[in-house]
Protein backbone atom coordinates (compact mmCIF):
# COMPACT_ATOMS: atom_id res chain seq x y z
CA UNK A 1 0.00 0.00 0.00
CA UNK A 2 1.23 3.56 -0.87
CA UNK A 3 2.37 5.89 1.57
CA UNK A 4 0.06 8.93 1.51
CA UNK A 5 2.87 11.38 1.85
CA UNK A 6 0.29 14.41 3.03
CA UNK A 7 -1.37 12.00 5.20
CA UNK A 8 2.18 11.08 6.82
CA UNK A 9 3.23 15.51 7.23
CA UNK A 10 -0.13 16.19 8.39
CA UNK A 11 0.62 13.36 11.53
CA UNK A 12 3.80 14.23 12.36
CA UNK A 13 4.37 18.36 11.37
CA UNK A 14 2.37 18.91 14.93
CA UNK A 15 4.47 16.42 16.58
CA UNK A 16 8.20 17.74 15.48
CA UNK A 17 8.49 20.15 18.75
CA UNK A 18 7.76 16.69 20.75
CA UNK A 19 9.70 14.06 19.59
CA UNK A 20 13.24 14.91 21.83
CA UNK A 21 11.13 14.35 24.66
CA UNK A 22 11.12 10.25 23.88
CA UNK A 23 15.08 10.36 24.19
CA UNK A 24 15.79 10.61 27.82
CA UNK A 25 12.93 7.48 27.96
CA UNK A 26 15.38 5.62 25.51
CA UNK A 27 18.40 6.32 27.57
CA UNK A 28 16.30 4.63 30.55
CA UNK A 29 14.98 1.64 28.63
CA UNK A 30 18.69 1.05 27.03
CA UNK A 31 20.00 1.02 30.67
CA UNK A 32 17.14 -1.24 31.86
CA UNK A 33 17.58 -3.53 29.47
CA UNK A 34 21.60 -3.65 29.64
CA UNK A 35 21.70 -3.95 33.37
CA UNK A 36 18.71 -6.92 32.81
CA UNK A 37 20.39 -8.58 30.40
CA UNK A 38 21.85 -12.22 30.75
CA UNK A 39 25.47 -11.10 30.16
CA UNK A 40 26.78 -7.97 28.22
CA UNK A 41 26.62 -7.62 24.60
CA UNK A 42 30.10 -8.26 23.14
CA UNK A 43 32.10 -4.53 22.49
CA UNK A 44 32.18 -4.66 18.76
CA UNK A 45 28.61 -4.80 18.59
CA UNK A 46 28.32 -2.16 20.54
CA UNK A 47 30.53 0.39 18.75
CA UNK A 48 28.89 -0.97 15.33
CA UNK A 49 25.49 -0.72 16.61
CA UNK A 50 26.20 2.93 17.48
CA UNK A 51 28.34 3.58 14.48
CA UNK A 52 25.05 2.72 12.69
CA UNK A 53 22.65 4.53 14.33
CA UNK A 54 24.76 7.57 14.33
CA UNK A 55 25.13 7.18 10.65
CA UNK A 56 21.74 6.75 9.99
CA UNK A 57 20.72 9.73 11.71
CA UNK A 58 22.93 11.91 10.05
CA UNK A 59 21.83 10.49 6.59
CA UNK A 60 18.51 11.41 7.44
CA UNK A 61 18.52 14.92 8.63
CA UNK A 62 21.21 16.32 5.63
CA UNK A 63 19.48 16.23 2.51
CA UNK A 64 19.58 19.01 -0.24
CA UNK A 65 15.11 18.86 -0.18
CA UNK A 66 15.21 19.39 3.73
CA UNK A 67 13.71 16.68 5.84
CA UNK A 68 10.72 15.51 4.68
CA UNK A 69 8.42 13.17 6.66
CA UNK A 70 10.24 10.23 5.79
CA UNK A 71 13.60 11.43 7.25
CA UNK A 72 12.61 12.79 9.92
CA UNK A 73 10.69 9.45 11.06
CA UNK A 74 13.81 7.83 10.18
CA UNK A 75 16.29 10.58 11.86
CA UNK A 76 13.99 9.64 15.05
CA UNK A 77 13.96 6.25 15.12
CA UNK A 78 18.40 6.35 14.59
CA UNK A 79 18.14 9.00 17.81
CA UNK A 80 16.45 6.92 19.55
CA UNK A 81 18.32 4.00 18.63
CA UNK A 82 21.69 5.76 19.70
CA UNK A 83 20.10 6.82 23.02
CA UNK A 84 19.12 3.51 23.51
CA UNK A 85 22.92 2.14 22.95
CA UNK A 86 24.17 5.17 24.94
CA UNK A 87 22.11 4.42 28.44
CA UNK A 88 22.78 0.76 28.13
CA UNK A 89 26.63 2.23 27.49
CA UNK A 90 25.94 4.16 30.56
CA UNK A 91 24.75 1.32 32.54
CA UNK A 92 27.72 -0.60 31.76
CA UNK A 93 30.23 1.96 33.15
CA UNK A 94 28.32 1.76 36.06
CA UNK A 95 28.42 -1.85 36.51
CA UNK A 96 32.13 -1.27 35.95
CA UNK A 97 33.14 1.37 38.51
CA UNK A 98 31.20 0.15 41.70
CA UNK A 99 33.17 -3.17 41.26
CA UNK A 100 34.79 -4.09 44.23
CA UNK A 101 36.82 -7.14 46.27
CA UNK A 102 34.20 -9.39 47.50
CA UNK A 103 34.52 -12.12 49.87
CA UNK A 104 35.58 -15.64 48.46
CA UNK A 105 34.33 -18.01 50.99
CA UNK A 106 32.51 -17.97 54.75
CA UNK A 107 35.06 -16.55 57.40
CA UNK A 108 34.11 -18.17 60.81
CA UNK A 109 35.73 -16.27 63.99
CA UNK A 110 37.94 -13.42 62.68
CA UNK A 111 39.05 -9.83 63.42
CA UNK A 112 37.36 -7.51 61.08
CA UNK A 113 38.51 -3.47 62.16
CA UNK A 114 37.33 -0.40 60.07
CA UNK A 115 34.69 2.52 60.89
CA UNK A 116 30.96 2.11 61.13
CA UNK A 117 29.80 3.94 57.89
CA UNK A 118 26.23 3.83 58.83
CA UNK A 119 23.84 2.00 61.88
CA UNK A 120 20.55 1.06 60.98
CA UNK A 121 18.10 -1.17 63.12
CA UNK A 122 17.05 -4.52 61.09
CA UNK A 123 14.06 -6.63 61.65
CA UNK A 124 15.58 -7.58 65.08
CA UNK A 125 19.52 -6.31 65.70
CA UNK A 126 21.17 -3.12 64.79
CA UNK A 127 23.19 -3.77 61.38
CA UNK A 128 26.02 -1.79 60.45
CA UNK A 129 27.97 -1.11 57.15
CA UNK A 130 31.55 -1.34 58.00
CA UNK A 131 34.30 0.65 55.40
CA UNK A 132 37.10 -2.40 56.24
CA UNK A 133 40.14 -1.81 57.11
CA UNK A 134 41.86 -4.53 58.38
CA UNK A 135 40.17 -8.26 57.63
CA UNK A 136 42.49 -11.04 59.54
CA UNK A 137 43.10 -13.94 56.87
CA UNK A 138 42.86 -11.42 54.10
CA UNK A 139 44.84 -10.15 52.02
CA UNK A 140 42.48 -8.02 49.75
CA UNK A 141 39.43 -7.76 52.07
CA UNK A 142 35.72 -6.04 51.26
CA UNK A 143 35.88 -2.42 50.82
CA UNK A 144 32.42 -2.27 52.72
CA UNK A 145 31.23 -5.22 55.36
CA UNK A 146 27.48 -5.30 56.46
CA UNK A 147 27.06 -6.94 59.93
CA UNK A 148 24.40 -7.06 62.61
CA UNK A 149 25.23 -6.86 66.48
CA UNK A 150 23.70 -7.54 69.77
CA UNK A 151 20.71 -5.27 70.44
CA UNK A 152 22.13 -1.76 72.11
CA UNK A 153 25.61 -2.67 70.56
CA UNK A 154 25.59 -0.34 67.39
CA UNK A 155 27.94 1.72 67.11
CA UNK A 156 27.36 5.44 66.28
CA UNK A 157 28.55 6.31 62.27
CA UNK A 158 32.11 7.95 62.20
CA UNK A 159 33.46 5.38 64.86
CA UNK A 160 36.48 2.97 64.72
CA UNK A 161 35.57 -0.24 65.54
CA UNK A 162 37.31 -3.60 65.89
CA UNK A 163 34.85 -6.67 65.99
CA UNK A 164 35.24 -10.65 65.92
CA UNK A 165 32.38 -11.75 63.55
CA UNK A 166 31.27 -14.26 61.37
CA UNK A 167 31.26 -13.35 57.30
CA UNK A 168 30.25 -14.72 54.46
CA UNK A 169 29.50 -13.86 50.56
CA UNK A 170 26.19 -11.75 50.23
CA UNK A 171 23.26 -14.23 49.16
CA UNK A 172 21.69 -13.88 45.81
CA UNK A 173 17.87 -14.44 45.43
CA UNK A 174 16.23 -17.42 47.55
CA UNK A 175 13.85 -17.78 44.48
CA UNK A 176 13.63 -17.10 41.07
CA UNK A 177 12.40 -13.11 40.59
CA UNK A 178 12.94 -12.48 44.67
CA UNK A 179 15.28 -9.86 45.46
CA UNK A 180 18.69 -10.14 44.30
CA UNK A 181 20.58 -9.14 47.82
CA UNK A 182 23.95 -9.77 46.32
CA UNK A 183 22.97 -7.66 43.45
CA UNK A 184 22.02 -4.99 46.24
CA UNK A 185 25.47 -5.12 48.09
CA UNK A 186 27.29 -5.23 44.37
CA UNK A 187 26.24 -1.73 43.94
CA UNK A 188 26.75 -1.09 47.54
CA UNK A 189 30.17 -1.85 47.08
CA UNK A 190 29.33 -4.33 50.18
CA UNK A 191 31.34 -7.51 49.70
CA UNK A 192 30.68 -8.95 52.99
CA UNK A 193 27.38 -9.91 55.04
CA UNK A 194 27.44 -11.18 58.53
CA UNK A 195 27.44 -10.99 62.80
CA UNK A 196 29.27 -10.10 65.39
CA UNK A 197 30.63 -12.78 67.41
CA UNK A 198 29.56 -10.70 70.84
CA UNK A 199 30.00 -6.85 71.02
CA UNK A 200 32.38 -4.28 69.02
CA UNK A 201 34.80 -2.25 70.76
CA UNK A 202 36.57 0.75 69.88
CA UNK A 203 39.71 0.27 68.14
CA UNK A 204 42.35 2.93 69.33
CA UNK A 205 44.94 1.75 67.18
CA UNK A 206 42.76 2.00 63.68
CA UNK A 207 44.63 3.59 61.16
CA UNK A 208 43.10 6.86 59.92
CA UNK A 209 40.77 6.74 56.75
CA UNK A 210 41.98 8.02 53.51
CA UNK A 211 41.02 10.88 52.05
CA UNK A 212 37.43 9.76 50.29
CA UNK A 213 36.50 7.52 53.12
CA UNK A 214 36.74 10.45 56.15
CA UNK A 215 34.13 12.52 53.46
CA UNK A 216 31.70 9.29 53.26
CA UNK A 217 32.34 9.51 57.14
CA UNK A 218 31.62 12.82 57.85
CA UNK A 219 28.47 12.44 55.21
CA UNK A 220 27.12 9.43 57.09
CA UNK A 221 27.61 11.70 60.24
CA UNK A 222 25.52 14.14 59.49
CA UNK A 223 22.79 12.58 57.85
CA UNK A 224 22.71 10.16 61.03
CA UNK A 225 22.78 13.88 63.24
CA UNK A 226 19.90 15.17 60.84
CA UNK A 227 18.05 11.73 61.58
CA UNK A 228 18.21 12.35 65.20
CA UNK A 229 17.42 15.60 65.37
CA UNK A 230 13.95 15.08 63.21
CA UNK A 231 13.45 11.78 65.05
CA UNK A 232 13.33 13.56 68.65
CA UNK A 233 11.07 16.47 67.25
CA UNK A 234 8.64 14.13 66.09
CA UNK A 235 9.44 10.60 68.09
CA UNK A 236 6.73 8.69 66.53
CA UNK A 237 6.44 7.02 62.69
CA UNK A 238 5.78 9.95 61.17
CA UNK A 239 9.39 11.24 62.69
CA UNK A 240 10.74 7.47 61.35
CA UNK A 241 9.52 8.14 58.17
CA UNK A 242 10.88 11.75 57.45
CA UNK A 243 14.05 10.59 59.16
Amino acid sequence: MAINVSTLRALIQPQRDRWPLLFPLAILAGASLWMTAPQSPPPWLVLGGALAAGLGLAASLVSRQGVGPVRFGLAVGFGLLLCAILGGVAGEVRTQGVAAPRLAAPLDDVMLQGHVLDLSQGATRPRMIILVTRLEGVEDPPWRASISTLPDAGMPAGKAVACRVQLAPPDGPIAPHAFDAARSAYFDQVGATGFTLGRCRPDITAPPPNDWNRVLLQIAAWRRALAEAIFAMAPHDGGAIAA
